[in-house]
């Protein structure tokens, strides 16, 4: 009966493990040199599609702390679209960029799938 319980204990202890769901994204944080101020650096944020489409609803840096820029810069009088949300194919990514110093301790993900964070 004792191995039985604990046979029983091990399986409920294990069984979490084996069966999480896998992030349908990867997520990244890069420096990278800004470029209109060579001398500027900027944190990105790469978000990249692990799955055959999911849907970025947003980014959240350090619980809101740190914001973020959702649209891309303006370029010869085009109207830019927002990068968040956005839907994702298999492979393809986005990229934020973070407004100003932050020191980043977390980045959150809000997907279509779930909620997914990369502690730093």
């Amino acid at each position: 009966m004792k191995t039985t319980l604990s046979a029983l204990t091990i399986a409920l202890v294990i069984s979490p493990l084996a069966h999480a769901a896998e992030a349908p994204v990867r997520i990244g944080l890069e420096q990278v040199k800004n470029p209109y101020y060579p001398n500027l650096h900027q944190q990105r944020v790469h978000v990249q599609s692990l799955t055959d489409s999911v849907t970025i609803k947003d980014v959240v840096v350090n619980r809101g702390n740190c914001p973020i820029q959702k649209m891309p810069t303006v370029y010869a009088g085009s109207k830019p679209v927002a990068l968040v949300p956005s839907t994702l194919p298999y492979g393809k990514e986005i990229a934020v960029y973070i407004k100003g110093p932050c020191s980043v301790a977390e980045i959150n993900v809000i997907t279509s799938q779930g909620d997914w964070m990369m502690k730093y």
